[in-house]
């Protein structure tokens, strides 16, 4: 690729924009990096590296949600770049910069967004028509909308920083058997209810058992009241968050068994990082799309209701299986989730527009290199 060829990642979701714009540029491409000012903590890259507060690189740029002009800025600042790696909504923008861009769709924005009957669903479709490529990095999107996935989507994992992750000396083995359940509170995106019922079966048959709650999110009240009438207070603790990297890698470290999500059916970065930490998982995956998608099914625990939680509970009751478990996961990460192995995949993705490949052309070439 010409040095002087310059990419824009447009949007910085769980701080995936910004490994990606970081590994890039090791390998020596122009690629800047555009986030939104004094966002949520963990899509600033300062939960990453801690050092970068109030003192970010040059190449990433910043807009500002609260100046009237925030949009036109940004498509103002995508004019004067070749390429537009733009992430969940920021395609609305970026088809309208006059310049190449690849659709990296990754959350509600195309499980919900996508559908609804509005202008930013009508923008967001309008730029998926506009696109050479769609990157999905969530298997489930397949079940979303297969006819424009066949025509024009590549499956790619998440990237996710895979070696700076603390490493601490567990404190001790835990007297009680202890869950962590980091997951943002919201019961209809994400289910923590299921969790909780069954957390109630299973402590019924072994009380000794701990769960920790990261308390954020807009069903925090709620959930504050179902442990309540659930009468699960004396089994659950409540931790404010959100929390930074260093906690959040403390609180792995001290857990047996990390618990996430129970109905998008793919994984987000808490099961991932669970992984980096050897630690068996509970969350809801589609092993269809996954097995469609990966090529493997990962080893983890499967569950989308309280029974399912209760028998992936007694499973991981017993110490060698979370242990077995917890390595298998960590080995599968290494082989799906390498940041290498992800950034190469991208590079090849910029190399095929800086080479102004047509769709079918672009597809082809990323196969090709996925099969050698």
């Amino acid at each position: 690729m010409m040095k002087n060829f310059k990419i824009l990642i447009a949007g910085n979701m769980v701080n995936q924009g910004y490994i990606t714009a970081k590994e890039l540029r090791k390998k020596g491409y122009h690629v800047d990096l555009l986030a939104e000012e004094n966002s949520h903590i963990t899509t600033d890259p300062a939960y990453l590296e801690p050092e970068l507060k109030n003192n970010y690189p040059e190449w990433i740029k910043f807009f500002n949600k609260k100046k009237s002009s925030w949009k036109l800025q940004i498509i103002k600042l995508m004019r004067k770049y070749d390429l537009i790696h733009s992430w969940v909504e920021f395609s609305i923008f970026a088809q309208f910069c006059g310049k190449p861009f690849v659709v990296n769709t990754q959350g509600s924005d195309f499980r919900e967004l996508s559908n609804s009957k509005t202008i930013r669903g009508y923008l967001l479709n309008r730029s998926y028509k506009k696109t050479k490529l769609i990157i999905y990095n969530q298997p489930d999107f397949w079940n979303v909308n297969k006819k424009i996935l066949n025509q024009k989507g590549f499956f790619i994992p998440i990237i996710w920083d895979d070696k700076n992750w603390p490493k601490y000396e567990r404190r001790k083995e835990n007297e009680k058997l202890t869950i962590f359940h980091p997951t943002n509170l919201d019961f209809r995106l994400k289910k923590n209810q299921i969790l909780f019922e069954g957390f109630q079966k299973f402590i019924k048959q072994f009380p000794n058992t701990h769960l920790v709650i990261v308390d954020r999110g807009i069903d925090s009240k709620k959930t504050h009241k179902i442990i309540k009438e659930l009468d699960l207070e004396n089994h659950t603790e409540f931790v404010t968050g959100p929390l930074n990297k260093t906690e959040m890698a403390k609180f792995y470290i001290n857990s047996d068994i990390v618990a996430d999500q129970f109905t998008i059916g793919s994984m987000g970065s808490i099961a991932l990082e669970s992984m980096i930490y050897e630690k068996p998982l509970i969350t809801y995956i589609d092993k269809e799309v996954h097995k469609k998608s990966y090529g493997s099914i990962p080893p983890l625990i499967s569950a989308k209701s309280p029974s399912e939680i209760f028998e992936g509970l007694l499973q991981l009751k017993d110490k060698n299986e979370r242990m077995r478990i917890g390595k298998e996961l960590n080995t599968w990460f290494k082989k799906y989730h390498s940041t290498k192995k992800i950034s190469d995949q991208i590079e090849l993705v910029y190399n095929s527009f800086e080479k102004g490949l047509d769709t079918k052309s672009i597809l082809n070439e990323l196969k090709s290199n996925l099969s050698s």
